[in-house]
Order: C-alpha cells, then structure tokens, then sequence
C-alpha cells in the first residue's frame, strides 16, 4: 500500500526557522525587520518567529483562499513597485524562480530572501518549470529524462543565484539549512551592485 504525503507548511519546520533566525539575526539585529511572506498558509512559520523578533511590518498572502487573508498570486505583487519591505520569503511547494525575476526590479535596499526549492527526484515529483526550461535554454519540444532532473535543479539554484549580478544586484551572503525530504532552504542576502 501506497502512503500518500501531504504537503504541509510544517514539514521541516525547525530547519525554516533555524535559517530565518541566523539571517535575521545576522541581518536585521537593528530591529528593522519587514516581512513580506509570499506564500503564507497557515502562518505557522512567521507566527513562531514573532516570539522571538519584533517585526515593523509584516503582510502575508497565499493563492489559497482563507479568512482574514487575501488571496493574491504573490508573483504579482512582488513584481509591483513600492512594497517596502526588507525581508521577502518564498516558500512555495514548487520552485520560486518567477517570484525570484519579477522581485529584482523593485529592491531599492538590502533585502533577506528567503527560498524554498522543491526537488525533483528520479521517482517523481514535479516536472521542471516552463521557467527554469527557458532559462537554462532547453528547447521547448525536448523531452528530458528524469534521471537528468536532480542535477538541472542543482545547475538551475546556482545560475539563478548568480544572475543578480546581471540585473544590478548582488548577493552578499547565502546560508543554506539542512535539506528537507523534499525542499531544499536557502536563505540570500542582497544588496544593489556598486
């Protein structure tokens, strides 16, 4: 019998926060700390964060429709300018490559992102993103292997990273935690190139 997992914004929860404190910590020790969470949930994480950091602001939305949250494709507003916040966190259950382009036009400060990277392993999992085929430059009509979907993945986080400094900005430090069954979380510190 199979067992089906579910997702759940609690998986892997200590690794999410021992990642988010070291970079706050490191960070925004001057107490300035505002958080936009791309992709909420149940707020579970950012909930138990704010037991041990005063947070200026903090504005959280999912694409999942729940009470007293409004249901927003985050991609969308962090594409928008103005959202003056210095900590975004992107913790999809896939990859946050299109949140990850459409944030640089709008950072105007050093910003903490937080990244959670869903694998894709031999077995299964999600297939690659049209983001993620397009620019790592593979054709449309290409039929790629699973057994080659691990490694893109890993090439992918490095060449995303790295494009920060093709759009102006730079990433100053990236921590990553210990890896989850499933996700990989990185934590990156950016800033505007000189």
């Amino acid at each position: 019998m199979t067992r089906l997992m579910k997702k759940t914004d609690n998986d892997f929860l200590a690794s999410k926060l021992a990642l988010r404190r070291f970079m706050l910590d490191r960070f925004h020790a001057d107490g300035d700390i505002r958080v936009f969470d791309c992709c909420q949930g149940d707020g579970v994480v950012w909930s138990e964060l704010r037991k041990d950091f005063d947070l200026q602001k903090y504005w959280g939305v999912d694409v999942k429709k729940r009470r007293g949250r409004l249901k927003v494709d985050s991609k969308r507003v962090v594409a928008q300018p103005g959202l003056n916040c210095n900590v975004v966190d992107i913790d999809t259950y896939g990859m946050p490559w299109d949140h990850w382009l459409n944030l640089f036009p709008n950072i105007t400060e050093p910003t903490t992102v937080f990244l959670t990277i869903g694998l894709i392993t031999m077995g299964g999992g999600s297939a690659l993103s049209k983001t993620i085929r397009n620019f790592m430059q593979f054709p449309k009509d290409w039929p790629l292997s699973p057994v080659f979907t691990p490694e893109i993945v890993t090439q992918s986080v490095q060449r995303f990273l790295a494009l920060t400094n093709d759009r102006g900005f730079k990433v100053v430090e990236a921590y990553e935690s210990d890896k989850g069954r499933s996700a990989r979380y990185i934590g990156c510190r950016i800033d505007v190139a000189t």
